[in-house]
């Protein structure tokens, strides 16, 4: 299930290395993006747990 799967966290670490090594401003772009997605990321596996805890807890009550 999805909710065996790591955090993000060491994504956002190698994101944040990353952003400091950027020279260009138009890089900082890059980093806004991968932040985005990343949250974008974190707030799909919130609900995709809550969708697991619900089909567990219905299966619960009917079996």
């Amino acid at each position: 299930m999805l909710t065996d799967e790591p955090p993000l966290d060491f994504v956002r670490q190698a994101a944040a290395e990353l952003a400091i090594s950027f020279t260009d401003p138009r890089d900082h772009n890059l980093h806004a993006v991968i932040n985005g997605l990343i949250e974008a990321i974190a707030a799909d596996r919130a609900r995709i747990k809550a969708l697991e805890n619900a089909l567990v807890a219905r299966s619960a009550s009917e079996g």
